[in-house]
């Protein structure tokens, strides 16, 4: 499994991992006060997408919509 992750605070990347089968070949920027908790970098996604939709992803009911929005 692969997955990359960049996190980004004002428009500056403060975070980027990138990993293939657990491991990992990019390890940029101070590491995120959740790495502590989390153990492998798709936790860590799923904690950001969280903390973004204000639910944790798993407790997304399937019937919600969504809205994408293009400027």
């Amino acid at each position: 499994m692969a997955f990359n992750f960049c996190y980004y605070e004002n428009g500056l990347l403060r975070r980027s991992i990138s990993e293939i089968d657990g491991n990992r070949f990019i390890n940029r920027g101070k590491p995120l006060e959740e790495e502590a908790i989390h153990n492998e970098v798709s936790e860590l996604i799923f904690d950001k997408i969280g903390t973004l939709l204000g639910q944790k992803f798993w407790d997304i009911d399937f019937e919600s919509k969504a809205f994408r929005y293009n400027m």
